[in-house]
């Protein structure tokens, strides 16, 4: 299989199905991570340690789908 560029690279249009696969597989991920914590920062039902943990956890996601950002 011939390398595929990077996907900033090409337009959305042009996207392999499995790049389109992977974007939704990364998305649906994070989207269940941000949910889970967002349960457990707002329903103030868990100790402030789990809150800190909720917190730090979705700064990783933000890191993780800003990372190519700052590389720019």
């Amino acid at each position: 299989m011939p390398p595929q560029p990077h996907i900033d690279k090409v337009e959305p249009e042009q996207w392999s199905q499995e790049v389109r696969s992977n974007f939704w597989a990364r998305l649906f991920i994070s989207s269940l991570i941000l949910i889970a914590c967002l349960y457990v920062i707002l329903s103030q039902a868990f100790p402030p340690d789990y809150t800190k943990w909720a917190m730090s956890t979705i700064g990783v996601v933000l890191g993780y789908w800003l990372h190519d950002v700052a590389k720019r």
